[in-house]
């Protein structure tokens, strides 16, 4: 089955000055494989200073804001995926522990021997004679 990437926002932060200019992002990622998942996610800082096409706050959706997030981190958008991607590959196919408890060998249990069941004793049977009277 193929890796499926979700971007979402988590929350938005205005500027505290009644603009409704959003500031930060906080954004996350989930991928799925099935019944595998893995998330990761981050903050940014948008530029405000030279805001080219400013998009009031209520006129604002989820895909214009993601699509902010992944111009601003760039490479990185491949970078979590991928992570996202090697999370769920080691939850499908975990690796061997380099390391195992084993048992002290001093306190194994030891193997029972079993004494050999002498064979039955054939009892004589002793044949009574008749009693003549």
């Amino acid at each position: 089955m193929a890796i499926t990437h979700t971007w979402k926002i988590r929350s938005l932060f205005q500027v505290n000055d009644g603009t409704g200019t959003i500031a930060r992002i906080n954004y996350y990622v989930d991928s799925y494989d099935g019944d595998f998942f893995a998330r990761s996610g981050g903050d940014i800082v948008l530029d405000i200073e030279n805001i080219e096409n400013f998009i009031p706050y209520d006129q604002l959706d989820e895909q214009t804001a993601i699509g902010w997030v992944k111009e601003k981190i760039g490479d990185k958008v491949s970078e979590l995926e991928s992570a996202n991607e090697s999370c769920i590959e080691g939850k499908k196919n975990p690796p061997a522990p380099e390391f195992i408890s084993q048992p002290f060998p001093w306190n194994q249990p030891q193997p029972v021997v079993e004494e050999p069941t002498p064979a039955p004793v054939e009892e004589e049977t002793q044949i009574e004679e008749p009693v003549v009277e």
